[in-house]
């Protein structure tokens, strides 16, 4: 199922923003088995109706994905030789901080850290995610807080959702998912760049470089800002997959990551 036309300069545009300069492909890769692999040190947080937990996490030039966590403990699958994973728990706060990054200079491999989450409410989120990958599907609830430059997310609010979201995607990918189809919202979208392309639902209105999604019942607040030049996908529930055409297969060659593809 294709998301996209085929526009070849903003198809350019698309495959770059993805690439983010260290050449991971979205999430499908799996790790090489002489790849040593390590557990963080798991975090146990604590999780009760008056006590929510909050959350920051902050990726530098490194891949993850997030996934549901079987027991009420954070912890990571990666290779150590490649990443650093480090997570710090505030037991008086009740809030915790990952950080992660690439030990290299550039990132040229294939493998993708796999980020194990309980599935919490929680009150605070901060996602930060610099030249790098992060895809996104299980927090249900929380006030969400994004901010991604030179990136590629793909952030899934799942269906029963409640909180807010405040992201700012600067010069790259950023595909939002509303499994509720933004009913129980009030959505904004908001084109601050300098070139690319936002796609959003027939029932946002435009109004000169805003798209709003009133229909909703207004329970959550949802704003996104598209800055320096990237690409914006806005979807419902109707979005299953995400594949990229076949001719745009030669875009991933190295040469591409050693242009200066952004305007001056």
């Amino acid at each position: 199922m294709m998301l996209f036309k085929k526009k070849p300069f903003f198809a350019m545009i698309l495959a770059l923003c993805i690439i983010v300069s260290f050449g991971v492909i979205l999430t499908s890769a799996n790790n090489k088995a002489n790849n040593a692999q390590a557990m963080t040190n798991n975090i146990n947080p604590q999780n009760t109706a008056n006590n929510k937990p909050s959350l920051s996490l902050n990726i530098n030039s490194a891949a993850v994905n997030v996934l549901p966590a079987n027991e009420n403990k954070i912890s990571a699958e990666f290779n150590p030789d490649v990443y650093n994973v480090d997570i710090k728990n505030d037991e008086k706060n009740n809030s915790w901080q990952v950080a992660i990054s690439c030990k290299t200079k550039t990132n040229t491999n294939t493998e993708t850290i796999k980020l194990y989450l309980p599935d919490f409410d929680y009150s605070d989120i901060n996602l930060s995610v610099d030249n790098g990958h992060l895809t996104c599907d299980l927090i249900k609830s929380g006030h969400i807080k994004g901010e991604f430059n030179m990136a590629s997310v793909f952030l899934t609010l799942p269906e029963g959702f409640a909180g807010s979201l405040n992201a700012t995607a600067n010069s790259g990918y950023f595909q939002l998912i509303s499994k509720d189809d933004f009913q129980n919202s009030t959505t904004t979208i908001t084109d601050a760049g300098k070139w690319g392309e936002i796609y959003h639902p027939q029932k946002f209105i435009k109004n000169n470089n805003t798209y709003t999604f009133t229909a909703g019942t207004g329970s959550n607040i949802i704003n996104v800002t598209k800055t320096g030049s990237g690409v914006m996908g806005i979807y419902t529930s109707e979005i299953t997959t995400f594949n990229l055409p076949d001719e745009w297969n030669e875009l991933w060659q190295d040469y591409w990551q050693n242009e200066n593809w952004e305007d001056d």
